[in-house]
């Protein structure tokens, strides 16, 4: 795969990219504003295939302060089928993960990778990578992480959650985002960049068009594992956790 995959810490270019690709660059990009991550506009360039290549054997070259995550996937490395997924996931994550053949509301398995996201830092060292494992469902992608892994990289964080569940003994967290997606060339409005800097709106240049979407994303621990379930369709984290309480009583 020769195409190069070029990504800003503030910038998501969604030119050849399929929807649960950047949905993850979003998931990645408000997990660093969470963290008190501030963005440098410093791109980084970076061949899909050569990193696909180093995954599992990058180390750091140097111990500097994390500036961002990055990772990537390889279409032509997609896993077509949930047991494939489930075992090869289990080989980087452990065993335990589970992976649905489909959810409660009828979306079925379509495609997933493990992949290994690298925290870098502001010179594009390579500091330190975790491995993730996702799953598409329709609408939906499904991440999971070891529970030590995702702490690592949240670091101390007290946010409190728009919505909150508990089923079975697992809590179930929610969040709202607005997002503003902008052409390169355009530039935010006064408000929406008043909004962008208070936290209220995170904005992402390189669509074709000004659009506007409320990315969901909700969030449970079990097993030792972290799941996050995140959307951009017309659901309600109310609806995401009702899919996800069956997704914690077993995969179907």
């Amino acid at each position: 795969m020769s195409r190069k995959l070029q990504t800003e810490l503030e910038e998501i270019y969604w030119d050849d990219r399929r929807q649960e690709e950047n949905l993850w660059e979003i998931h990645r990009r408000i997990q660093e504003r969470r963290n008190g991550m501030r963005s440098h506009r410093k791109k980084l360039v970076v061949a899909a295939a050569a990193a696909l290549a180093l995954m599992g054997t990058i180390t750091a070259v140097a111990a500097g302060k994390i500036a961002g995550y990055y990772s990537s996937t390889n279409r032509e490395e997609a896993i077509l089928t949930a047991e494939d997924l489930e075992k090869q996931g289990s080989d980087q994550l452990g065993e335990g993960i589970k992976i649905a053949e489909k959810l409660s509301d009828g979306s079925r398995f379509q495609e997933g990778y493990v992949s290994q996201i690298q925290a870098m830092d502001e010179e594009q060292n390579v500091v330190s990578s975790y491995p993730e494992v996702m799953a598409q469902y329709g609408d939906y992608t499904i991440s999971i992480m070891k529970e030590e892994d995702q702490a690592a990289m949240d670091g101390e964080t007290s946010e409190t959650a728009e919505y909150q569940k508990t089923y079975e003994g697992v809590v179930l967290k929610g969040w709202e985002d607005d997002y503003l997606f902008l052409p390169p060339d355009k530039e935010p409005s006064p408000e929406d960049a008043a909004r962008e800097e208070a936290g209220e709106l995170y904005i992402s240049y390189g669509s074709e068009k000004e659009e506007r979407q409320v990315f969901k994303n909700l969030v449970w621990i079990q097993d030792g594992f972290r799941y996050s379930m995140l959307t951009m369709a017309d659901k309600t984290l109310e609806e995401m956790a009702e899919i996800a309480s069956a997704y914690i009583d077993g995969a179907q």
